[in-house]
């Protein structure tokens, strides 16, 4: 029994400043203005360990604790953690949609294209004369062209009429007034949609009552991927 007194008393001590850091008490000592030291010690009968005050029964040593001490300086920077884990794969985004595709365009001569008279001009026996043509693949269009229908100094006005077509199928029909007596340089100028379900021709023709010519044609053809048609 004596030696395990001894012991306990021998270590009271230790036991005392493990109890104080534990609950707090130094941090009522750094917030205490009016003093530096503090004394602690185990209570008589509940062994509890409390300041010393008047009528604070203790058993055992007291101990006085001091101030805190400055703050120290901060520790270094732990080690960069491992990389995380690569999270799943996203879901495959929609197809995109394609604005456009292939241009097919063609060029005519730079030198006169005849235009002969036909008499069965503007009548179901009309017979135009081709000045130029595009062969395209299956598929949806908007079609652009030009030419300029040349004469000088005919003897009488006339009309000449020259269109875009597919086949039987008129694209679109630009009109150009010859005047009499004059050096006539007439622009026309056409633009029409298409749609081919298979590999096909538009072709640029002319018909006149009288005779003319042409020059500078012009013919493109520019894929789309769908066509809309609005009134």
């Amino acid at each position: 029994m004596r030696r395990t007194a001894g012991f306990l008393r021998t270590n009271l001590l230790g036991a005392i400043a493990l109890v104080v850091a534990a609950t707090g008490v130094s941090a009522a000592i750094a917030a205490s203005t009016h003093s530096k030291t503090l004394k602690v010690c185990q209570l008589k009968h509940s062994h509890d360990v409390v300041v010393v005050a008047k009528g604070v029964k203790c058993t055992g040593p007291t101990l006085t604790i001091g101030s805190p001490g400055p703050t120290g300086a901060q520790g270094a920077t732990g080690a960069t953690g491992p990389t995380g884990a690569a999270g799943p794969t996203g879901a495959t985004g929609p197809a995109g949609v394609s604005t456009g595709g292939a241009i097919y365009k063609i060029a005519g001569t730079a030198s006169l294209i005849p235009i002969p008279a036909d008499p069965g001009f503007n009548t179901a026996s009309a017979n135009p004369t081709s000045v130029l043509s595009l062969q395209l693949p299956a598929g949806s269009y908007w079609l652009t062209g030009t030419l300029s229908g040349q004469d000088t100094a005919p003897a009488t006005s006339y009309a000449l009429d020259c269109a875009v077509v597919n086949g039987a199928t008129a694209l679109d029909v630009a009109h150009g007034t010859f005047l009499s007596g004059q050096n006539n340089n007439v622009p026309f100028v056409f633009a029409a949609p298409l749609t081919l379900a298979s590999p096909g021709a538009v072709s640029v023709k002319c018909d006149s009552s009288h005779s003319s010519n042409v020059q500078e044609v012009r013919l493109a053809a520019i894929e789309v991927p769908s066509l809309t048609q609005s009134s």
